[in-house]
């Protein structure tokens, strides 16, 4: 590709970047969009830049690791990124390349950078399931990824108490298998200013007691939760294995008079059920527990809001909030 083509080529698809982020398309969706239209060497080149963001890097320091751009047109984007502006500074780049003020170079040895990025994260995705893995066979409640200032700390709620689960993963390592958890869940990858809330679902393999015995394999649904600090952005992974649930209201530890009084209050034809209590103490599986019970009566329609919806219920209809979409809870209730 001559050099006047692969200019206005890039320039056009810093254009395409830009309008994609300005309608609210996730970045690492809106550089997939953008790689399926195009055609070798420039798909490559996107190809790169979607494996980069994939292992946890920014768009600026992704271009950055690519030399795509020189320095100035670098540092301004870094700037517009960190100020959640990246669309308005994309245009002016586009615009910039497009008269000659930046110059893109032709990346080198993208073929063995791509494939090296691409194992990279195949290791990450493994990393990530062994310690998913870890964590479910210690019967943890929760999975914590954090950023300390010496690297990423893993620990994990055993019986109400963090436990520190293994030795301190590198900085980049860390960042790495956030990113990862983050596509997994179907969050946005490139987003780290802003707390997200996701899901996962896995088959796990329950470890048998006898060794020769093959264990059995359950459904085990994870809620992400990713919240964004100064050190840098930690995921809390809560386990819900359906299996684990209580068959009833008298498997939970409840007194029977507070039972009886909880399924009074489910009878009445309308009103508010205020669950409270901190971490693990069964507000979750309480309320489930009540909703599984008003779903058993064929005569009533069951319909709940939820963010996220943590168990499926039979016989109950469950919406998932989706603010992106407009629907919140009020826009539900109404």
């Amino acid at each position: 590709m001559e050099q006047e083509k692969f200019n206005t080529t890039i320039a056009n698809v810093s254009a395409h970047l830009s309008s994609l982020l300005k309608m609210g398309v996730p970045l690492v969706r809106a550089v997939q969009t953008i790689a399926a239209e195009l055609e070798p060497p420039i798909q490559l080149i996107v190809n790169v830049l979607e494996s980069s963001l994939r292992s946890g890097d920014g768009f600026s320091a992704s271009l950055a690791r690519l030399k795509l751009l020189p320095h100035e047109a670098i540092e301004h984007l870094t700037q517009a990124e960190n100020q959640g502006q990246l669309d308005k500074a994309l245009k002016i780049v586009s615009e910039d390349i497009a008269v000659g003020v930046y110059l893109p170079n032709r990346p080198e040895q993208l073929e063995e950078l791509y494939q090296e990025m691409d194992s990279q994260q195949t290791q990450i995705k493994t990393m990530v399931i062994n310690l998913i893995q870890e964590a479910f066979h210690a019967r943890s409640r929760d999975l914590h990824l954090e950023p300390t200032d010496e690297g990423g700390r893993v620990r994990f709620r055993i019986d109400g108490v963090l436990k520190p689960a293994s030795q301190l993963l590198d900085t980049q390592t860390c960042k790495s298998i956030i990113a990862q958890i983050k596509e997994m869940a179907k969050l946005d990858v490139a987003e780290t200013r802003r707390p997200q809330d996701g899901r996962i679902i896995l088959d796990m393999e329950h470890r048998n007691t006898q060794p020769d015995s093959p264990g059995e394999r359950v459904r085990i649904d994870l809620r992400i939760s990713v919240c964004p600090f100064v050190k840098g952005e930690k995921v809390v992974c809560r386990f819900l294995d359906r299996t684990a649930m209580p068959a009833s209201l008298e498997s939970i530890n409840i007194s029977q008079d507070k039972i009886q009084r909880l399924r009074q209050w489910i009878s009445h034809p309308f009103g508010t059920i205020l669950v409270s209590g901190p971490t693990g103490s069964g507000k979750t599986t309480t309320l489930y527990l009540l909703l599984k019970e008003l779903a058993e009566k064929e005569q009533i329609n069951v319909m709940t809001v939820e963010d996220p919806v943590e168990i499926l219920l039979p016989n109950t209809y469950q919406m998932q909030v989706n603010k992106s979409l407009g629907l919140t809870f009020s826009a539900a209730i109404r």
